[in-house]
């Protein structure tokens, strides 16, 4: 039995050493800097005016508002992010798709349970622009409208990073902006 166990997983390392070397797999700690550690944020939202105007932001001193960054052997980040004043929490999961050539993040939160997926690519300005369009994950409006999100992610350093949450409510045609977060690591 220990013999049977032991081919299994130098068969499945094999495999994946192999699906690397064979399909050439993007390394998304090479191309997302966003390192290990914790992150402090701050939140804002566009008011009538059209300025931004911070929502919310973390405290230094307060453990549970931070963003946690992990890059694990599947060449994922794991991304959690607990938001005390509006006491969501956030789930997100990042990947390269290196047969499609696709970023890959998939979002869950305690707000309404549901698994959104964005899939996209880098831009020519360096930013990663990933929507919702194609998945057709999508919630709706109090009117009862479907919106859809773009997710794009700039700045990227070793300090830190943006992220921009547009909505469109015509299939991507117009897109509005519905929160910006600034990502700062501790």
């Amino acid at each position: 039995m220990k013999r049977l166990i032991s081919l299994r997983i130098i068969y499945l390392v094999l495999l994946v050493i192999f699906c690397n070397v064979c399909y050439g797999q993007q390394n998304l700690s090479e191309t997302i800097p966003m390192q290990l550690g914790l992150y402090d944020y701050k939140m804002y939202y566009q008011d009538q005016q059209g300025s931004l105007v911070l929502l919310e932001e973390s405290k230094p001193d307060h453990g549970k508002d931070q963003l946690l960054v992990i890059h694990n052997s599947f060449n994922a980040a794991y991304l959690h992010l607990d938001m005390t004043a509006s006491g969501t929490i956030y789930e997100l999961t990042m990947a390269y798709d290196q047969f499609r050539k696709v970023y890959v993040l998939t979002s869950l939160d305690s707000a309404t349970s549901m698994i959104d997926i964005y899939q996209g690519d880098f831009n020519e300005k360096g930013q990663l622009i990933l929507t919702n369009l194609e998945s057709g994950t999508h919630y709706l409006d109090a009117e009862g409208v479907k919106v859809f999100n773009r997710i794009i992610i700039d700045d990227l350093n070793d300090d830190g990073f943006s992220m921009q949450i547009d909505g469109t409510k015509n299939g991507g045609e117009n897109w509005f902006l519905q929160a910006k977060y600034d990502f700062l690591k501790r």
